[in-house]
């Protein structure tokens, strides 16, 4: 009988470890896709090209023809205005989140890393290979590049402000017609596009690894589930 209790007691510490994983997991997930979606959108979408904002930046840094040749509707002005300031707050929100939630999603698998040593149970290798998975996430999504300012050593996260400074760099309609070397394209798809698309792989690896730790455990789990709908059959 104790062994049964201590039994159920760790399952039940494996069930609410999981729902914080799954809230991390979650959000994680989200705010890698915003991530993506935010440069997509600014890139390829020209969503906030007529954007008074962007045009006052880009005016104030560049010769004139970098604007747009054709002025565009107030209407048109007013929409990418619009997403101009939710693409500021989106991403500047997501990256702040993906950083701690990147936190919160490694202390979560260290705790199952510990609950399986400690109960035995689920399969503790497909654990310790989710926990180290979510260090090299963590890895990617911290901002080095305040630490080390080079091109190099940047992070998976970024704000709208980075985003607008590199794309200006590179972009044929705010380039005003420059040459722009293959190096630096290299290295803004590299910064914006690979590194956040890397970030989201090794998060979706994470998640496997870990369900394959759980595998058992979600196994155990059901059977304790079903266990006293089976006695209510018997001792009717």
């Amino acid at each position: 009988m104790p062994n049964e209790t201590v039994c159920k007691q760790h399952l039940d510490a494996f069930r609410t470890a999981k729902i914080a994983k799954n809230v991390m997991f979650g959000l994680l997930l989200l705010v890698m896709l915003a991530q993506i979606a935010g440069f997509a959108l600014v890139y390829f979408f020209d969503v906030i090209d007529y954007a008074p904002e962007l045009q006052n930046r880009l005016s104030a840094r560049a010769a004139p023809t970098s604007m747009p040749a054709v002025p565009p509707a107030a209407n048109v002005e007013v929409r990418a205005g619009e997403i101009y300031l939710l693409l500021k707050w989106g991403l500047h929100v997501s990256r702040m989140l993906a950083f701690f939630c990147s936190i919160l999603f490694c202390l979560v698998l260290l705790l199952y890393v510990n609950l399986s040593i400690v109960s035995r149970l689920g399969d503790m290798a497909g654990f310790i290979s989710a926990f180290f998975w979510s260090l090299v996430l963590l890895a990617v999504l911290m901002p080095w590049y305040k630490l080390f300012p080079t091109e190099l050593a940047q992070g998976a996260l970024f704000n709208l402000e980075d985003l607008i400074e590199q794309t200006r760099n590179v972009k044929n309609s705010w380039t005003a017609g420059r040459a722009i070397p293959p190096e630096q394209l290299i290295l803004y798809f590299t910064r914006f596009a690979a590194y956040p698309l890397f970030a989201l792989i090794v998060l979706l690896v994470c998640q496997c690894r870990f369900m394959h730790g759980y595998k058992p455990i979600g196994q155990l789990v059901r059977g304790q589930s079903d266990e006293p709908t089976t006695q209510a059959g018997v001792s009717l």
